[in-house]
């Protein structure tokens, strides 16, 4: 989920915001969300040093699986995703 907040001062401009965003990010981006958030437990279950846990969220991110949840392949983009942190 992004927010988008003008903190009161025009409503209007976050709307507007909001749906530009809604063009360019797309319900892929859901469900690359609940992907992420998955493979980042798992690697803070799994690794203790942060700069390790670092070093293989952004070769996840790297992996550049969106078009494959464009696609909806979401078990291959899964699979693609934790092969690279095992």
């Amino acid at each position: 989920m992004i927010s988008i907040s003008t903190s009161g001062s025009c409503p209007a401009l976050a709307k507007q915001i909001r749906e530009k965003l809604e063009v360019e990010f797309g319900e892929e981006y859901g469900d690359y969300l609940k992907l992420l958030r998955d493979v980042r437990d798992a690697i803070k279950r799994k690794y203790w040093f942060r700069e390790e846990r670092k070093k293989l969220l952004d070769k996840a991110l790297e992996l550049d699986v969106l078009p494959l949840l464009r696609e909806g392949k979401k078990d291959l983009a899964e699979k693609k995703v934790k092969e690279c942190i095992l």
